[in-house]
């Protein structure tokens, strides 16, 4: 339960985004990437 806690928390932190070819980053209001996500297919 600890786990999703956390997850949730980074979650609510984020207040922006930034996306590329390759994933995507969630962003705190300063800038500072707080999770990223990186995509594992051919994007077509």
């Amino acid at each position: 339960m600890s786990q999703e806690t956390e997850y949730l928390n980074i979650l609510s932190a984020a207040s922006g985004l930034s996306t590329s070819l390759t994933g995507l980053e969630l962003l705190e209001h300063e800038g500072v990437t707080v999770a990223e996500y990186r995509f594992g297919g051919r994007i077509r």
